[in-house]
C-alpha cells in the first residue's frame, strides 16, 4: 500500500475539514488492526476477486476499502453502520477523491438483519473488523467470514462482547472450518482476528 498517496486523498482539501472522528480512524493502532486483517484475508483466502463483500459495524472503512482494495478486487461493498454519518464521510471522501462508488450503504442493526440464515448467501465475504461493539453472528454456510475484535473492556457501553482469545472468538461466532487465527498486542489491549467458514 502507498501510504503517500493515502495520505494524500485522505487530507484532500475538498474532505478533511470538520471531520475529527473520520481522522480517528487512521490512528496508529487502527491501521495496525486493519493491516492485520487485510493481511489475513489476503493470504489465505484465496481469490484474486470478490464479487459482493459485506461490512458490519463498518465505521467509514476507507482505510479497510483501501487497504483491502490495494491487494484484491473487490466489484461490490456493502457497508452496515447504525451512523448515517460514517455514510456520509464516506461518500464525501469518495467525491472529493473522484472514486467509483463501488458501494451500498445500509443504515441499519446488522444483528436483526443477519439472523436471517438466507441473507448470509448475498456474499462471498462478511467482514467484521470490530466484532466487540455488537453481539455475536448466527453464521450460516457459505459465505467466508472475517472477524476481529479485543479484550479492551475499559469502554463501557461500546465494547460489549469482548473475548480474551482468537479461539474463543470463533466459538462465539460458531465457525468449524478456520483458515487462520491471530493476535496483536496493541498495548492498552490486544487484537484478534479469526478467519473462516460455518
Amino acid at each position: 500500500m502507498d501510504y503517500k498517496e493515502l495520505l494524500n486523498k485522505v487530507a484532500h482539501k475538498e474532505f478533511v475539514q470538520d471531520r475529527n472522528d473520520f481522522m480517528t480512524s487512521f490512528r496508529a493502532n487502527q491501521i495496525s488492526s486493519k493491516e492485520m486483517l487485510v493481511n489475513a484475508i489476503c493470504d489465505k483466502v484465496h481469490a484474486e476477486e470478490l464479487e459482493n463483500v459485506a461490512v458490519l459495524g463498518s465505521w467509514n472503512s476507507v482505510l479497510l476499502y483501501e487497504l483491502l482494495s490495494s491487494r484484491m478486487k473487490v466489484n461490490h461493498w456493502h457497508f452496515f453502520d447504525i451512523n448515517e454519518k460514517v455514510h456520509e464521510d464516506r461518500d464525501i471522501y469518495f467525491s472529493a477523491n473522484d472514486m467509483e462508488k463501488n458501494y451500498t450503504s445500509y443504515t441499519k442493526n446488522v444483528n436483526k438483519l443477519f439472523d436471517d440464515p438466507g441473507y448470509h448467501e448475498l456474499f462471498d465475504m462478511i467482514i467484521n473488523p470490530s466484532a466487540e461493539h455488537m453481539y455475536d453472528l448466527k453464521p450460516a454456510h457459505g459465505p467466508v467470514y472475517a472477524l476481529c475484535s479485543n479484550n479492551y473492556r475499559a469502554i463501557k457501553g461500546q465494547h460489549i462482547n469482548c473475548v480474551d482469545s482468537s479461539k474463543e472468538l470463533q466459538n462465539k461466532n460458531g465457525l468449524q472450518t478456520v483458515f487462520h487465527r491471530s493476535s496483536k498486542n496493541l498495548g492498552h489491549y490486544t487484537r484478534y482476528c479469526v478467519i473462516g467458514l460455518r
